[in-house]
């Protein structure tokens, strides 16, 4: 039986701070953090960088984590660092990391995609063309849109993207991110409704706990940093009302003409290493396929984001992004 100890963790910090202490605020709870209003939601959105230059729009996993563990990949990099030469678009999905926390009901992949809709228009409202970074579902988010919108996107470096239709997910010996369905996890995040920022706050640390206390993949060279999932939204996915029925995420990626590049791990026990990634190729017209060796699934993002980065500073070059 797996030990209660995540449980008294919540509950020895639950006495001793008040929920909203317990995690950083949201850009409702901050005004100072850098916040845009799109579509009926409040994101946090930062940009830095070479403002003058292409938009590169990192799209962090989940649904439900926080774009905190993709910065290092806008970090200093021996060979050259991504924020020299285009602007840095790091952002929270609806009811993620610091933005805006909503009632379940207003949360899935149909409002996703709009949200993303309104994040290209408003850092690229010239209609020039955005450069997309996406990791797991971040991945998958913009292979989505290189189907509707090809004419918008200047290159999509996808970091080990999720699997893009539900038959490929079904078929994951690992599928999921975490066990919800442990009774602690599930009575005590999801015992009442999220009406609060008191409400979402204690949600957020109890399902940040059971991540951490989870392993979905077998390797890692260090930790993810996190500043707060949103339990609202990973509550929709376990409960499989995020995705529409059947999904297939990419069923037009291939409208997208140029180059698509694809970073993965080597890992034997990741789900969605190299040898997965071959299986998801043909969703893409013109797809290239990078291995980065020793690390895991988040390594691409963290430990080896300078590897990474390489890669799609290479990539950039050829494409002339």
């Amino acid at each position: 039986m797996r030990s209660r100890s995540p449980l008294l963790l919540v509950l020895t910090c639950m006495a001793c701070h008040e929920p909203s202490t317990l995690v950083p605020p949201t850009v409702d709870e901050d005004p100072t953090l850098p916040a845009v209003d799109l579509n009926g939601t409040r994101l946090h959105l930062e940009q830095s960088g070479a403002m003058d230059g292409t938009p590169i729009v990192f799209l962090h996993g989940g649904p439900g984590n926080d774009s905190a563990y993709l910065r290092p990949l806008g970090g200093t990099c021996p060979g050259g660092s991504l924020g020299d030469t285009h602007r840095l678009v790091f952002w929270d999905q609806r009811g993620t990391g610091l933005s805006r926390r909503h009632d379940p009901s207003e949360i899935g992949y149909d409002i996703y995609r709009d949200d993303l809709d309104a994040v290209v228009d408003h850092v690229d409202p010239d209609r020039t063309g955005v450069i997309f970074i996406g990791h797991s579902w971040g991945g998958a988010y913009a292979a989505e849109y290189l189907g509707r919108h090809p004419e918008r996107v200047r290159a999509a470096a996808l970091l080990e993207p999720r699997a893009l239709t539900e038959e490929l997910d079904d078929g994951l010996p690992n599928a999921g991110t975490v066990d919800l369905a442990d009774e602690w996890v599930n009575d005590l995040v999801f015992s009442e409704e999220l009406l609060t920022p008191d409400d979402h706050a204690v949600a957020d640390l109890q399902i940040l706990i059971a991540v951490r206390d989870a392993q979905t993949f077998r390797r890692q060279l260090a930790p993810t940093p996190t500043l707060r999932l949103g339990a609202a939204v990973i509550h929709e996915l376990i409960h499989e009302r995020f995705y529409p029925e059947h999904y297939n995420l990419a069923p037009n990626a291939t409208a997208y003409p140029g180059e698509v590049l694809i970073l993965a791990s080597d890992d034997e026990g990741g789900d969605l290493s190299a040898p997965f990634q071959m299986r998801q190729l043909d969703f893409f017209a013109n797809p290239t396929l990078e291995v980065i060796r020793g690390g895991g699934h988040d390594d691409l993002a963290n430990a080896q984001a300078c590897e990474s980065v390489a890669h799609i500073l290479q990539y950039f070059a050829r494409v002339g992004a």
